[in-house]
């Protein structure tokens, strides 16, 4: 069980370092790679499927963290 956790883990963060890289790179903002990631891993997808059950919690903290960048890309005069 914490095996797979573990795995789980590592394949979510190392497909999300290489998506925001080649975003980056090819100058799209890292929110859309955020959702890209979600989209490929989901419990709802066909492919490597992040289970629920297990990624809870990192997905309530994922979810923060894309709130904050979407934050970050508008300044007060914006909104």
């Amino acid at each position: 069980m914490l095996e797979q956790t573990l795995i789980q883990t590592l394949l979510l963060l190392g497909v999300t370092i290489a998506i925001l890289i080649t975003f980056r790179r090819i100058g799209v903002p890292p929110s859309l790679g955020y959702l890209l990631v979600g989209i490929l891993l989901g419990s709802k997808t066909a492919g490597p499927v992040i289970q629920s059950d297990y990624i809870g919690m990192i997905a309530e903290f994922g979810i923060v963290f894309l709130l904050f960048t979407i934050g970050l890309s508008f300044s007060l005069s914006q909104i």
